[in-house]
């Protein structure tokens, strides 16, 4: 499979998990998150760090000069976990793409990442890969909702393992437990649902929340 072909089916909205930039304050009071942008430009670079990633395009302007913009992405840590890496992107510097993001609230040229658009068409989406019980799942599914105050962190996902078997699972972290649910909000309602206790995860889970965008 070839860089693009790869890079067409890696990257969903570069790891912007589901309610993670609006529970993260000090993104949210960066980012407009009542906005959306959207412009075109050249692929300049990549950089695939923690706790936040960036891209960065240039984009020209009106009088022929030409502007540096820095798209935040998610962490090196969640990039990886999901089977990520610089590599697999598939983009060269030069390459024409448009972005769909997050502006900044004071106007300066940043933003937060939603998504990018190849000349060709394609649109980058996310599967990755993550380990289930020690082996490779190819991700169909991935939502994430996240509280940095106590912390905690739901994560829903679907995956394909190699032998084609759908695996699903709903995994939980609040505090210092951390269990598994066969619904989303197991228990909470007596006798709905089933949450099994998960209390060697906890530290596993924790980390994955704050490696997070």
């Amino acid at each position: 499979m070839s860089g693009r072909t790869l890079a067409c089916v890696v990257v969903c909205g570069w790891l912007m998990a589901s309610g993670s930039l609006q529970a993260h304050h000090s993104l949210a009071g960066v980012y407009d998150m009542r906005k959306e942008g959207e412009m075109a430009g050249s692929f300049v670079s990549i950089k695939l760090t923690n706790p936040h990633g960036s891209l960065t395009l240039a984009v020209k302007n009106p009088d022929g000069s030409t502007t540096e913009r820095v798209m935040t992405t998610g962490s090196a840590t969640t990039l990886a976990q999901r089977g990520i890496t610089k590599t697999q992107t598939g983009l060269k510097p030069g390459d024409a793409i448009s972005v769909k993001f997050l502006p900044s609230r004071n106007g300066a040229p940043l933003g937060f990442l939603k998504s990018v658009t190849l000349a060709d068409g394609c649109v980058l989406q996310m599967k990755g890969t993550m380990q289930v019980d020690g082996q490779p799942c190819t991700l169909t599914k991935y939502r994430v909702s996240t509280s940095y105050q106590t912390p905690g962190q739901r994560v829903q996902y679907t995956c394909t393992r190699a032998n084609g078997q759908t695996h699903s699972a709903i995994e939980v972290v609040s505090g210092p437990y951390a269990w598994n649910e066969d619904i989303v909000g197991a228990e909470i309602v007596a006798g709905k649902g089933k949450a099994t206790p998960m209390a060697a995860a906890v530290q596993e889970r924790l980390i994955r929340l704050w490696a997070s965008p």
